[in-house]
């Protein structure tokens, strides 16, 4: 009963009734729904590749890009963002606060683009409240078959795949406005997410976190615990050592300079936190 449902609420552009025995459930119709126009897989090292939504005119498409390996730019408005394996944006095409590239001396940037329509509404608002920037949880299965796909150099994605990678992005954002959950706790650990990507490379602090997000240390650590399972240096280790892993498989860096890069005094301490978060040094890794 419950896909019969889902099939008649895509499908149907006016409210539609349906009995069951004595029960009646009404559906109401989806104002928005992602419809993939083009999937595209790509990579580039070029440093003119640099797009803005300032030069897209009144374009009512939709864009959902999304990182396999190396790492891509993504300024928004006056942020600056490092997009590294599993991590991606979502916007409007036309968005004048929106413009990515890939800088020079980066990793070369692979990464899949799906382009949308019928969503722009959703995704000014989704945007405006939660900021551009998604990540794939680690454990995602289409995360994990993407980026196995991306090191052996053959990435496929189909249509529906690339609908429901953009639904569940836009569903899940949709549920936790509803729940008034972005101004909480959640909120809090979405803030700390995104300044700890915009920091990447500084290794900040957990009271400039925190700070950041306007409240406690404590406040940060509470959320991310409930939230999260782990601390927030846990979830800056990790997103840490995922940039690593990038920078070693698609770029030539000596395990001292991958340190200095993310902000460490000396390869030997980055090496510790490289080793607790994957169980193998970078030297390791390199040379598997």
């Amino acid at each position: 009963m419950c896909g019969f449902i889902f099939d008649l609420m895509i499908t149907m552009s006016q409210p539609f009734v349906v009995a069951a025995s004595a029960l009646l459930r009404v559906i109401d119709p989806v104002a928005d729904w992602p419809r993939p126009s083009m999937v595209c897989v790509s990579s580039t090292a070029h440093p003119g590749y640099c797009y803005s939504g300032v030069e897209r005119g009144d374009d009512l498409r939709c864009g959902i890009q999304l990182t396999l390996a190396g790492c891509g730019r993504l300024g928004y408005g006056a942020r600056d963002y490092v997009l590294g394996p599993g991590q991606g944006f979502v916007h409007r095409i036309a968005d004048p606060a929106c413009s990515y590239r890939y800088a020079p001396g980066d990793p070369r940037w692979h990464f899949v683009f799906v382009e949308l329509h019928g969503v722009s509404d959703a995704v000014a608002a989704l945007v405006a409240s939660l900021g551009p920037v998604f990540a794939l949880d680690d454990t995602a299965p289409l995360r994990a078959r993407l980026l196995r796909q991306a090191e052996a150099g053959s990435v496929s994605l189909s249509a529906a795949e690339a609908a429901r990678m953009a639904w569940d992005y836009i569903a899940l954002a949709q549920e936790a406005l509803s729940a008034g959950v972005v101004g909480g706790s959640l909120g809090v650990c979405r803030a700390a997410r995104r300044y700890m990507l915009e920091h990447i490379y500084d290794n900040p602090g957990m009271a400039a976190v925190a700070a950041a997000c306007g409240v406690s240390a404590a406040h940060l650590s509470r959320s991310f615990r409930r939230h999260e399972g782990c601390t927030p240096l846990q979830a800056l280790h990790r997103l840490q050592v995922t940039e690593a892993e990038s920078l070693l498989r698609f770029g030539r860096i000596s395990s001292e300079d991958l340190a200095q890069r993310l902000g460490y005094s000396s390869g030997t301490n980055f090496a510790r936190v490289f080793k607790r978060v994957r169980g193998c040094t970078p030297s390791a890794l390199r040379s598997g």
